[in-house]
């Protein structure tokens, strides 16, 4: 994910009137800290580190079919121990976090599960295992504990605006460690139950800043419904913390999105043809075919620029206002041949059959929708989704 961290300005006196907006900020800054200090990881399961450690696999394999070859112990020997220092360095790092971070339990009880799965292989090939390192069930204690503390401290912090997500996030992950730990699952259920919200959608507007204007009703986009259709799409997998309303009097945050800039560059051109020879036989004798291609590309770049906000309806300062923009380049080409076919290589021939032929070869105005649609689809639609997937949708990208 894309991490971002908003930087609460620097404070006037505080009065009666600005301390709410004051704290809004301040508690959006956490928030956002606490969700970009790393990509959470899951657990990893037996088959999950066994794909990881195929070249140690790999290499026991073939000691365990021939083990008094020499060059075979040498080469498990050598992957073998790159693995263990790898996650040995890992394991360094985990055990210090930064201040402004949280330990990355997941990763530590990862890192010495890996270990040990190694050292059962070290035993069975005969290499003495690594130094004790600490027990698997004394990490998932220390981390069940910590994150259920942290959970529910954020859950009884009714005043932060995003104490249900922090909460929810710390409490889900505390249950991948010990699932029935104390009154774990109750919890999560008051989380969702209090802290779910309803989000609306305001139609896509413009702008008009760029060459193109994508005309519609109301100063609605006419890539309005495909931009949302496709958002709520992604954002409701597993979507855990809102609830899509219709009625924008029902919501509690409001995302309004808009194009402020849409530029089409002028269609380029670019000709060219290429000779092709050939030796046939040809009723017993050895014949010269030629034929010439001629390739006739145009292309042209789609530049968009879409402002997005989130607004939650019972806060001053917006939580989200970003400008994310894409380019993607468009191209058509037409591949015709002069002379005998004969001559013509198999890639010739390909691009030949799929050319998108003369009568399509021009962009237009009609499929300019299908254009942008595809811009944003392609540049701009995985950057909204890191921006706004993780507030809309507790399990975004979990």
């Amino acid at each position: 994910m894309k991490q971002f961290l908003l930087i609460p300005p620097k404070f006037p006196k505080i009065t009666h009137t600005n301390f709410t907006v004051i704290k809004t900020v301040l508690f959006l800054t956490a928030f956002c800290m606490h969700h970009t200090s790393y990509t959470q990881e899951k657990l990893l399961h037996i088959e999950n580190i066994e794909a990881n450690e195929h070249k140690v696999i790999k290499a026991f394999g073939k000691l365990k079919k021939r083990p008094k070859k020499k060059r075979l112990q040498e080469k498990f020997s050598i992957v073998f121990n790159n693995a263990i220092s790898k996650h040995k360095d890992r394991l360094h790092t985990l055990s210090h976090p930064s201040p402004i971070e949280d330990k990355n339990w997941e990763g530590l009880t990862n890192a010495l599960r890996s270990i040990q799965f190694l050292n059962e292989l070290a035993t069975s090939s005969g290499i003495t295992p690594l130094t004790k390192t600490p027990s698997i069930d004394s990490i998932t204690a220390l981390a069940t504990t910590d994150l259920y503390t942290k959970g529910k401290a954020s859950l009884n912090k009714t005043e932060n605006s995003y104490a249900y997500e922090i909460a929810y996030t710390y409490l889900t992950r505390a249950l991948q460690f010990t699932p029935n730990y104390k009154d774990l699952k109750k919890l999560i259920d008051i989380t969702i139950a209090e802290g779910t919200r309803n989000v609306y959608f305001t139609p896509v507007t413009y702008q008009n800043l760029g060459n193109y204007v994508e005309w519609g009703n109301d100063n609605s986009s006419v890539s309005s419904d495909f931009i949302i259709e496709h958002l709520s799409k992604d954002i409701s997998v597993n979507n855990v913390g809102s609830h899509f309303v219709q009625n924008k009097l029902k919501a509690d945050r409001v995302i309004a999105i808009e194009w402020v800039s849409i530029n089409i560059s002028p269609e380029k051109n670019h000709q060219y043809t290429i000779k092709r020879s050939s030796q046939i036989m040809e009723n017993g004798k050895e014949k010269t075919v030629s034929a010439t291609v001629h390739y006739h590309k145009k292309h042209k770049d789609i530049t968009g620029t879409l402002n997005i906000k989130i607004k939650d309806t019972k806060a001053a300062p917006y939580l989200i206002n970003e400008n994310l923009s894409g380019t993607r380049t468009f191209e058509k080409t037409e591949v015709t041949y002069t002379g005998d076919k004969r001559a013509l290589t198999q890639e010739d021939k390909s691009f030949i059959n799929n050319s998108y032929g003369t009568n399509n070869l021009n962009f237009n105005y009609t499929n300019n929708y299908n254009l942008i649609t595809e811009m944003y689809l392609d540049t701009i639609h995985d950057q909204v989704l890191n921006h706004i997937g993780k507030l809309l949708n507790w399990n975004y990208n979990m």
